[in-house]
């Protein structure tokens, strides 16, 4: 990495004209300011490792960014994750991004797809709308709030349930995989014990984190929902 590269960020014809961001009540600074304040350095080093820091799941850094996306889709999938975990006081912000308050040495705006690019880091598609806003969106310019307990809102962002129903599909093939795994687990363990394994090394072979445990917790309480529910 070279320490002195220039990052461009975001502005003029590529800047979206509108930005959505889903926050629940637990976000630091009302969901429009990031964890990791100022914090930022326009070092080419010190940029990359924040912005791999910002999309690692394990890491436990304040981040200076704030993820949006210029798909209002993308932000209703997030509403429905957060409902999902629990969260309350969930709402999708439509975010102007052009405007007197946006302070552009403060605030500044990056392309996610062209970031990775540039440090040569691997994309993911659902990247390819994604927005960072540096350290704190503007309050002035969040133009409307959708607040997801209010059901004409949630009709409004998914008429017809669409990317709710998404969003669950995606998760019960995920349930559906783990589910794989623990019988593969099972079968293994079978086997190790007829062959006369130590049982603490037959443990090491599919790590039950306690990610794995709740999907598959999911996954039969919708199995059993489904059920109940049925005529």
């Amino acid at each position: 990495m070279n320490a002195a590269l220039t990052i461009r960020t975001c502005v003029g014809p590529e800047r979206p004209e509108k930005l959505y961001r889903a926050i629940h009540y637990k976000m630091p600074h009302d969901g429009i300011g990031a964890r990791g304040l100022e914090v930022t350095n326009a070092n080419g080093l010190f940029f990359q490792r924040y912005l791999q820091n910002h999309f690692s799941s394990n890491c436990r850094q304040p981040s200076p960014f704030l993820s949006t996306s210029s798909e209002i889709d993308r932000a209703v999938s997030y509403a429905a994750s957060y409902q999902d975990k629990g969260f309350t006081g969930i709402k999708v912000l439509e975010i102007d991004t052009a405007g007197e308050y946006w302070d552009h040495h403060i605030s500044r705006l990056w392309e996610v797809k062209r970031l990775l690019a540039w440090f040569g880091l691997r994309h993911k598609p659902y990247y390819k709308h994604e927005y960072l806003v540096e350290n704190v969106i503007p309050r002035e310019h969040i133009s409307r709030v959708y607040s997801w307990d209010v059901e004409k809102d949630r009709e409004e962002l998914d008429p017809r349930g669409r990317i709710q129903d998404a969003y669950w599909d995606q998760k019960n093939k995920q349930a559906d995989m783990f589910e794989r795994l623990a019988e593969d687990d099972a079968i293994r363990k079978r086997e190790a014990e007829r062959c006369g394994f130590d049982v603490v090394e037959r443990k090491k072979y599919v790590p039950k984190t306690n990610r794995f445990k709740a999907v598959i917790s999911h996954a039969r309480k919708r199995g059993a929902i489904a059920i109940s529910g049925a005529d």
